[in-house]
């Protein structure tokens, strides 16, 4: 039998309806019954309302608990995938941190600490590396890549998925007569099965208004409208009675939980001392190297080593780096530090008339890769031969090519012909946006420019293990 971990996630937001921040004392004080805590992922504007409405002693409730940041104002608008929809993914990163940087340091003056988990109301890529920046290290309720509902690291995060297979939502049938037994039930078809396999996470989660009214807060801005606060139209409140049989079917859910055999309700820094990258800062060997050289040769994607993975983005630099040591002492490197890079920041095809590079050519070219690495941190969109773009998937299996041909005779060829890379990495990410139904977006809104640079950041993903 193997261990599962529960993670309760509480997305905390409701800025309008002073009715739900009593939901936050009363989960509290349901997870300390149980000896547990919640990740509870709050935004600015909540924490700022419960202040403007007395509810210090929430604050302090929430501040036993595992609190997470969860955006400045989440659904008011613009939001991040409309105010980035056409940008280039530098001016989306940048554009997502001057939006959210003074909402954080005020999250962390109320909260006396900084987040260790983040979630968005929709994600979107172009915050990862500005989490990362921070020092967030998690991401609890993942949607845009996806590993069958398992943990991943992507863009140097780690990533807890939301929903099925390994997940559901309570929602707002808390409080309906039949629910309690609904959520026993949906627990243990996911815990029988992860128990009786491999073990892994289990993830519960909900939003704070689900618990006491019948609708989001976040219908004041259907369509995408921006209402002002003097405008906003309060939700419909469920009966007192619904509210306490809602509470209950937690109360119970978590007994059940506690009373499992191998299950345990963890936290966001329990989880990622669980799932963290231990291969990162590690020496790899040259025939690692070497492994995983021939292993892109088949496809560019992440690939198994030690017991961990290795990304796409991960293997390029390895590669880069063992090259640039034989240009630079003669031979390769008996090791290689294993460093985080990003993802390409746009998609390149290679020019159709490429000549085949000598050894010198590629010594000049990869000088500059390196340097660029070295400054950018991420894959570059294309490696330049003179005015001639080439693809990274093809620069890559390139450079792979010749790594192992150093490795079986100790020289490169005087013709070194350009390869293609067969990049399956990105078929992980969404393949299309679809249009949305999300309150805060335009009529007929879809994320296409988030979609596509999601896809082009899975360079970077890779399944997160258990160490």
């Amino acid at each position: 039998m193997a261990k599962v971990y529960a993670l309760l996630s509480v997305h905390t937001e409701d800025c309008i309806n002073p009715e739900t921040d009593d939901v936050p004392l009363r989960l509290t004080q349901i997870c300390t019954r149980h000896g547990c805590q919640a990740v509870f992922k709050v935004t600015t504007e909540k924490a700022r309302s419960l202040q403007r409405n007395g509810r210090q002693d929430v604050l302090e409730a929430l501040k036993t608990q595992d609190v997470g940041f969860h955006m400045t104002n989440h659904s008011i608008p613009p939001t991040v995938p409309v105010y980035t929809q056409d940008t280039s993914w530098d001016e989306g990163v940048r554009a997502f941190e001057r939006a959210e940087r003074v909402g954080y340091d005020e999250w962390r003056r109320i909260f006396s600490r900084n987040a260790f988990t983040y979630c968005h109301g929709v994600d979107t890529p172009f915050s990862l590396p500005v989490l990362r920046k921070w020092g967030i290290p998690t991401y609890t309720w993942s949607c845009c890549v996806g590993l069958q509902g398992l943990p991943v690291h992507y863009m140097g995060l780690l990533m807890l998925p939301a929903g099925s297979p390994n997940g559901f939502h309570l929602g707002f049938r808390l409080g309906e007569s039949a629910t309690g037994e609904q959520l026993i039930s949906e627990f243990d078809a996911i815990y029988h099965r992860l128990h009786l396999g491999e073990g892994g996470m289990l993830h519960i989660s909900s939003h704070e208004v689900e618990w006491v009214t019948r609708e989001f807060w976040d219908e004041n801005f259907r369509q995408g409208k921006l209402v002002l606060p003097r405008e906003y139209r309060k939700a419909p409140i469920k009966s007192r009675e619904e509210i306490e049989r809602g509470y209950k079917d937690l109360d119970d859910l978590l007994a059940h939980a506690r009373a499992r055999p191998d299950c345990g309700i963890i936290t966001s820094p329990e989880f990622y001392e669980l799932y963290r990258d231990r291969l990162m800062g590690a020496g790899l060997s040259i025939d690692e190297v070497c492994d995983l050289a021939e292993a892109v040769l088949d496809e560019i994607t992440f690939h198994p080593l030690r017991g961990q993975y290795v990304s796409a983005a991960e293997t390029f630099g390895v590669v880069v780096a063992a090259l640039s040591h034989y240009f630079s002492q003669g031979r390769l490197p008996e090791t290689v530090m294993l460093r985080y890079y990003g993802g390409p920041p746009r998609h390149t095809d290679t020019a159709t008339q490429t000549d085949a590079l000598g050894p010198e050519l590629l010594r000049h070219v990869l000088e500059g890769v390196s340097d660029y690495l070295e400054f950018e941190e991420r894959v570059p969109a294309e490696v330049w031969l003179g005015n001639d773009p080439v693809a990274p998937g093809d620069f890559m299996a390139t450079m792979c090519r010749a790594v192992l041909e150093l490795r079986r005779t100790g020289a490169l060829p005087s013709s070194i012909q350009l390869q293609a890379g067969n990049v399956t990495c990105t078929e992980y990410g969404p393949s299309e946006a679809q249009v949305s139904t999300w309150p805060a977006f335009p009529p007929g809104f879809a994320d296409h420019n988030g979609a596509a640079m999601a896809r082009l950041q899975c360079w970077t993903l890779k399944p997160a293990v258990q160490g």
